[in-house]
């Protein structure tokens, strides 16, 4: 958990012996200076369960992600030397890990770091890295998705708004260990943005209609319904926001320090 973040130039506060550590890594800092932050997902916080699956919270708000579907199926793994969210390879692979009821915005933005294992690069079928649900459990939003090189669109991520319909924006995945996958929607516009390691060449499209999600909606990292969720792929830091921020100069600025920031940190050229 963040908590309140002040900042006093030259002044250095001790620590009473047994404090907590205080985990914030520079894109932590970069990130709180944002207007909207909304959750922050870190898998280096998350803690595993004696036979099997994880306990996480949200290190913004402290509020807990829930494992959703096989509650056994998924793990930490070191890729990269990043600690990693996964999915056990002995499981069917029907597991998400959901985000808090509201954290499905109108607008939003999210910033996720994405390993693409090989049997995602493989397969024609989609590996849902982001998708979003309502509270009947119904599928109603798939912010990012991976297909692979037999699939459409071909090695790369692709971003359909606020909603599952197949207009979208996609954007080829770079080579490497890491990739950084940004997602901008603005409810207002319709348009959807995607970039993968920079802002600097984001790809667009137009959704034909917008949609509110109500307040109980929310956003999941996986799928749970079936086994295209994440398969071999891994999940590093999220960041999500509240609103649309690659529609302004400064939103725009922003998103490229905090990119930058993992990019550093991610090992990312």
């Amino acid at each position: 958990m963040f908590g309140q973040f002040v900042v006093l130039p030259g002044i250095r506060s001790g620590a009473p012996a047994g404090a907590p550590k205080l985990d914030l890594a520079n894109s932590d800092i970069v990130a709180l200076r944002i207007d909207g932050l909304k959750l922050v997902v870190s898998p280096r916080t998350f803690a595993a369960v004696a036979g099997g699956g994880i306990t996480a919270k949200c290190r913004l708000t402290n509020e807990a992600l829930v494992t959703r579907g096989s509650q056994t199926a998924l793990q930490v793994e070191t890729v990269g030397g990043k600690l990693a969210l996964a999915v056990n390879s002995a499981s069917a692979g029907l597991v998400g890990l959901a985000l808090p009821p509201g954290s499905l915005t109108r607008s939003y933005i999210a910033v996720m770091a994405v390993n693409v294992g090989v049997a995602s690069m493989a397969t024609g079928s989609p590996t849902n890295l982001l998708n979003g649900f309502d509270e009947s459990n119904a599928w109603v939003s798939n912010p990012i998705r991976y297909t692979g090189g037999v699939g459409i669109p071909s090695d790369a991520y692709s971003a359909r708004g606020g909603d599952t319909v197949n207009t979208y924006a996609a954007s080829s995945r770079s080579p490497g260990v890491w990739n950084l996958v940004i997602v901008d929607f603005d409810n207002n516009t319709r348009i959807v943005s995607i970039g993968v390691n920079s802002v600097g060449s984001l790809v667009r499209a137009t959704k034909a209609a917008g949609r509110v999600p109500a307040v109980t909606d929310f956003l999941e990292i996986g799928y749970h319904l079936s086994a295209t969720s994440l398969r071999d792929s891994k999940i590093g830091d999220l960041f999500t926001f509240d609103r649309s921020l690659l529609s302004t100069d400064l939103g725009l600025e922003q998103v490229a320090d905090l990119v930058a920031a993992l990019k550093i940190e991610y090992g990312i050229a």
